[in-house]
């Protein structure tokens, strides 16, 4: 209780002391300069002890290696979903610019990583469409290599079914 009534005792001396000063202070333009400056002042002193009575340490707030940062995976996962799906409406394109239509596309993405991570892409050709000009041949090696290559990844993880 030492601290909070030496706390006490410094504000109201301080108040003594500048309601003497104010006493002897002429009326003016002065006078208001110089009150302004003494309630700053005494802001200060009101303020000062307060990070002692709550045990803050403003060194903390003021150094930025102490803060910790923490990645939202759940955030990630859906921006790597939405990646995934603009992905899966881009394959369906390139099988339509080839002439297969109606294909489904699906691509697997693996959860909880910093970046976008295919683990697969399965192509449904089971209820396709080739079109007039197409021949009647769907050559699997080429529509592997095709989108192994849009989506980077190796041509083993894309899997095709009839």
């Amino acid at each position: 209780m030492s601290f909070l009534s030496s706390y006490l005792l410094s504000i109201a001396g301080v108040v003594v002391l500048f309601v003497v000063i104010e006493l002897i202070l002429p009326n003016g333009k002065t006078s208001k300069f110089i009150r302004s400056v003494l309630g700053i002042f005494l802001i200060f002193v009101i303020v000062s002890p307060l990070g002692k009575i709550k045990n803050l340490d403003f060194s903390d707030i003021l150094n930025n290696s102490s803060a910790e940062y923490q990645l939202d995976y759940n955030y990630l996962y859906k921006l790597h979903l939405q990646q995934a799906e603009v992905m899966q409406s881009d394959i369906l394109k390139i099988l339509e610019d080839n002439g297969i239509q109606n294909a489904e596309v699906l691509v697997n993405i693996k959860k909880d990583s910093l970046n976008l991570q295919i683990e697969s892409i399965f192509v449904d050709l089971s209820q396709t469409v080739i079109s007039k000009n197409q021949s009647h041949i769907i050559n699997y090696t080429t529509l592997k290599d095709i989108i192994s290559k849009y989506a980077s990844i190796e041509e083993n993880k894309v899997v095709i079914n009839e």
